[in-house]
């Protein structure tokens, strides 16, 4: 997907992020306000930095290292059935191409959705269906919080870097 440029100047992901991420994904009452409300623009940035980095790393461990085109619109189209009614926010090109972007897949990579909710919606409901899948216990399911504040601060630091080389 074709990211903006954003300024993640001052940007850190700290142990509240991790705690709201973890909240989250245990499906915890009020989980998602940090993520709705933030305090400022930074925070509001590490908040969807790591669920990003949630899905990234669900995705990745979905569909690396062998996957096709096929395989990912027939996932988006059995998450869709398994939704039901409640898919309906869910644009399957969206979803589809959220995943292929992860996989590196070159058509994808200037693909820019039609606005920020439809891919928020899709991350989320895919992040829940692959975790769902993945049945992870709760060591595994640290890991994969751990793994995903890793990515989430590598691409925060990563982005660092290009303001500094601007």
């Amino acid at each position: 997907m074709a990211h903006p440029v954003i300024d993640c100047t001052g940007v850190e992901v700290r142990g509240e992020h991790v705690a709201a991420l973890r909240a989250l994904l245990k499906g915890e009452a009020r989980a998602w306000g940090p993520f709705q409300v933030a305090e400022s623009e930074k925070e509001a940035i590490a908040h969807t930095v790591i669920l990003y980095g949630a899905f990234r790393v669900a995705v990745w461990r979905k569909f690396s290292p062998t996957y096709s085109p096929p395989d990912v619109i027939r996932f988006v189209a059995d998450m869709r059935i398994d939704y039901g009614r409640d898919v309906s926010p869910i644009n399957p090109r969206v979803a589809e191409q959220l995943i292929l972007e992860v996989l590196g897949y070159p058509a994808a990579e200037s693909y820019v959705p039609p606005d920020a909710e439809s891919a928020i919606d899709a991350e989320v409901a895919i992040l829940d269906t692959l975790l769902h899948e993945a049945n992870l216990d709760e060591a595994g399911l640290e890991e994969f919080i751990k793994n995903s504040a890793d990515f989430a601060k590598e691409w925060i630091a990563a982005r660092q870097g290009e303001s500094r080389n601007v």
